[in-house]
């Protein structure tokens, strides 16, 4: 065979995989939340505006705990492999969150970490007077601001 013709057919032959290469835009969010109910509907359902897990454990009986964070409440609830089922436990207190705070002791016993939502979005100061430093600063402020009366 000829030279020219070998080197066509390697180009051919190996621009066909580069031309199916999925490019991955690098402006592309590829993080997501479903929020949708967990457990039973009308029985035991944590609903969908208070079912983002936030905190998940293997416990040492092969079960898996998970807490959520909501709106208006954090529920604990077990998903048991056998019968593939997640099975809402209840609220959690007075939290509205948990975030990677669910530990089991030595003993078994589940320890949560308890607090408020921190999907929750945090509002924005608007308008602000400038100078130095003055953006991170507003910014810190009105990220705390939510946790100003929290004990």
């Amino acid at each position: 065979m000829s030279r020219k013709l070998c080197s066509l057919l390697m180009t051919l032959l190996l621009a066909g995989p580069a031309c199916a290469q999925k490019w991955i835009n690098p402006n592309f969010d590829a993080h997501r939340l479903d929020y949708r109910d967990l457990g039973y509907p009308d029985v035991t359902a944590i609903e969908a505006d208070n079912s983002p897990i936030t905190a998940l454990l293997t416990a040492a009986n092969g079960r898996v705990y998970g807490a959520t964070s909501g709106k208006t409440a954090s529920h604990l609830f077990l998903y048991d492999r056998a019968i593939n089922k997640v099975r809402p436990l209840g609220r959690i207190g007075d939290a509205r969150g948990v975030h990677h705070t669910l530990v089991e002791d030595c003993d078994g016993t589940l320890l949560i970490g308890g607090g408020l939502n921190m999907l929750a979005p945090a509002p924005l100061t608007q308008k602000f007077a400038g100078g130095f430093r003055a953006i991170e600063e507003q910014l810190w402020k009105d990220i705390v601001a939510p946790y100003a009366n929290y004990p």
